[in-house]
């Protein structure tokens, strides 16, 4: 579990997401009431909720998709589907970005960056954590325990990339952005197929069952 710090560009796009699903709430949210929304304000941001909840809908059924491609074995077509996911949503924060900035004050907006109201948690899901409720035998949860170096060296340098398009975000380089989360997406996807195989190799085909239908997440 890990806190993100609230001083980005994206950071505040995250917070806002709060403040959409706050308007609909008890008004005694803290956020809700630390920005002293107008009813103007509250009416605005609705609108934007409604239009969140329909891109959610289609994000989901997108990540089904991609999951039953790779699946059959559809590899590049998974790949390609997640990069123009990821690439897609970065252009979605930016116009949401534009959009909070065009609703709230100044002042709203410093309060919301320096992140006085509720703060959000990222869950990373852990594929070890997974793997433990598989019912492993000695002699896998040590051909298992090998794969962890490569897997932990894949994920600092995944979190290396998202950092690089959090940045490149944040200094106004959408289109950068928004291709480097596409690319970040695309390799994390083939990625995600050699993990497959190699783990072909230690589990039966129960196990792996169960493990396929686990909901994977693709992050730009």
């Amino acid at each position: 579990m890990k806190k993100f710090k609230l001083k980005s560009t994206l950071s505040l796009v995250v917070l806002s997401g709060l403040l959409i699903s706050s308007v609909n709430a008890h008004p005694s949210m803290p956020l809700f009431e630390e920005l002293n929304l107008s009813e103007s304000q509250k009416h605005s941001l609705k609108a934007m909720r409604a239009d969140s909840k329909e891109n959610r809908s289609l994000i989901k059924a997108k990540r089904v998709e991609i999951k039953n491609l790779m699946q059959a074995g559809n590899i590049d077509a998974a790949a390609e589907l997640a990069a123009s996911m990821a690439s897609d949503r970065v252009y979605k924060r930016s116009e949401r970005m534009n959009e909070i900035k065009s609703i709230l004050s100044p002042e709203q907006l410093a309060t919301l960056k320096e992140g006085k109201g509720e703060r959000t948690k990222h869950h990373a899901k852990n594929i070890f954590k997974k793997l433990r409720a598989l019912d492993l035998t000695e002699a896998q949860k040590a051909q298992l325990k090998a794969l962890k170096p490569q897997l932990k060296a894949g994920k600092e340098a995944a979190k290396a990339k998202r950092k690089e398009v959090i940045n490149l975000a944040k200094a106004g380089n959408i289109d950068s952005a928004a291709n480097l989360a596409a690319d970040n997406a695309r390799a994390m996807v083939y990625k995600r197929a050699e993990l497959f195989q190699q783990l072909k190799g230690v589990l039966t085909e129960e196990q792996l069952q169960k493990l396929k239908n686990t909901k994977p997440k693709f992050r730009s």
